[in-house]
């Protein structure tokens, strides 16, 4: 039987963009991961997360 992922949700209360986005990719990879959904913060600057 293959191992059924879980949903897994995570929070970052970072205020380097770049710290934010390495504490919740940490926390919610996993292989063949199909979809993630993320939410932040308006006052982030949204182009510093590009590509990450």
């Amino acid at each position: 039987m293959a191992a059924r992922q879980q949903i897994r949700a995570a929070q970052s209360r970072a205020v380097d963009p770049a710290q934010a986005a390495r504490e919740f990719h940490d926390a919610v990879r996993q292989r063949n991961m199909a979809l993630v959904v993320l939410f932040c913060s308006s006052g982030y600057d949204l182009g510093a997360w590009e590509g990450r």
